[in-house]
């Protein structure tokens, strides 16, 4: 849902686009090439690297505990 402005509110909405893995990989290459207009600070691509090697370390943990 969108609030008057035309912002997005928290939670689903039909109107939001579900990113596929293939728009997901194109955009972390993306970044971590330096060839977006804010990929040239350090400290966001250490934040992105985390933040992606956490979500597959969480992922990994999942799978092997419902084994």
């Amino acid at each position: 849902m969108r609030d008057a402005k035309g912002r997005f509110r928290p939670g689903p909405d039909k109107d939001r686009h579900v990113l596929t893995r293939a728009e997901r990989r194109k955009g972390y290459a993306t970044l971590m090439s330096g060839r977006g207009r804010r990929c040239h600070d350090p400290a966001a691509l250490a934040w992105a690297w985390r933040k992606v090697r956490s979500y597959y370390r969480a992922r990994r943990g999942r799978s092997e505990s419902a084994a």
